[in-house]
């Protein structure tokens, strides 16, 4: 099972981004990866939404509804796309918001699936952006909202948590975020080690170095293991000239039954 998260950058049609002629060549770099589940952040553009679920259809018939709206009407953002049926789909709010943040209605979307006939839980989230404590503090309550929504799943079945968290895994956010989910970490296997904050792109402000702040994370289980964790770093080719698509990169990762190794 290919699973892939990418925050697309995707924002509001009130802010000029590019987003309609960035989201043809993000539909095509999604259909060529052959993922079974795509978890995709900051979808918010309602036309390019569109667009999007209408060029993956064909693959990707099954996805998410838009969920709860802010008092703004804006929504998670967080689009999961399934080439199989969803089993559920459940919606949990953040109770709390920071700057821009506070414009939507994030938290995370939880759907479920079958795979060779056992549950797979998938959680999609986008947790607080900003380096401050208090952003900081939020991201801590947001992983205690997690930890809550993953506590009344059966602790042995295959749970999956993707999505762009804002932290990365050296400090102690992750430390907090793996003993509370009691997740495994998998090594990263690609020669592309950052998925954020680039310097080569105008989409969105960036300071310092590269950052790995995307995962696709696995909560231990009997049966379901993370056999690879990579990045890649899909951009579009403009004349001479290559360029990003979004400012960030998709992670991507695959997962197998555990006794499918005999």
């Amino acid at each position: 099972m290919k699973v892939l998260s990418w925050n697309v950058f995707l924002r509001p049609g009130i802010l000029r981004d590019n987003q309609m002629k960035r989201v043809e060549p993000i539909g095509e770099y999604l259909m060529q990866t052959g993922a079974d589940v795509i978890i995709l952040q900051e979808v918010f553009h309602k036309k390019a939404k569109r667009t999007l679920i209408k060029k993956l259809q064909q693959f990707y018939p099954h996805y998410t509804s838009r969920g709860p709206i802010s008092f703004w009407g804006v929504s998670s953002g967080v689009l999961i796309f399934s080439k199989q049926p969803l089993l559920e789909e459940v919606f949990i709010s953040f109770n709390s918001g920071n700057g821009s943040d506070k414009l939507a209605k994030k938290g995370l979307v939880h759907v479920a699936f079958d795979f060779h006939n056992k549950r797979v839980d998938v959680f999609g989230t986008h947790l607080q952006a900003g380096a401050s404590n208090k952003c900081k503090l939020i991201r801590k309550q947001q992983i205690i909202v997690l930890k809550n929504a993953a506590d009344s799943l059966d602790s042995s079945g295959g749970l999956i948590l993707a999505g762009d968290f804002n932290f990365t895994p050296h400090g102690d956010l992750f430390a907090f975020l793996k003993k509370t989910l009691d997740i495994e970490v998998s090594v990263l296997d690609s020669e592309v080690k950052h998925s954020a904050n680039f310097p080569d792109q105008d989409l969105f402000s960036f300071q310092g170095n590269p950052v790995w702040i995307d995962f696709i994370l696995l909560r231990p289980s009997t049966w379901l293991k993370q056999s690879r964790l990579w990045i890649e770093e899909p951009v579009e080719k403009k004349g001479e000239t290559w360029t990003r698509i979004s400012d960030h990169n998709p992670v991507i990762s695959l997962f197998q039954l555990t006794e499918f190794e005999h």
